[in-house]
């Protein structure tokens, strides 16, 4: 990710804290007790509340991308390379 300019990472930090916000004001007490059940309780929200979302944007988003450079894309992985160096060996 590049940096952020400040007045973007302002605009973030307080999404983010409006997020924290409804999340709390939204989960059980007794999920709020303890530093683990606090920590069980917010990978819980954000598997379930904030990723996904997220993840839909970004691939709907990056969709029209790929497809311009569908064309353009070589993809080479090191398991291809080795089997390759094994094959001329």
């Amino acid at each position: 990710m590049r940096p952020l300019p400040p007045d973007i990472q302002g605009q973030l930090d307080s999404h983010l804290q409006a997020i924290a916000q409804i999340l709390y004001d939204h989960t059980e007490t007794e999920k709020l007790q303890d530093f683990e059940s606090i920590e069980v309780e917010l990978r819980e929200q954000l598997l379930t509340k904030i990723t996904p979302p997220i993840g839909e944007f970004f691939s709907h988003t990056a969709a029209p991308a790929r497809e311009a450079n569908s064309g353009k894309l070589k993809v080479v992985s090191a398991r291809s390379k080795s089997v390759r160096s094994k094959e001329n060996a």
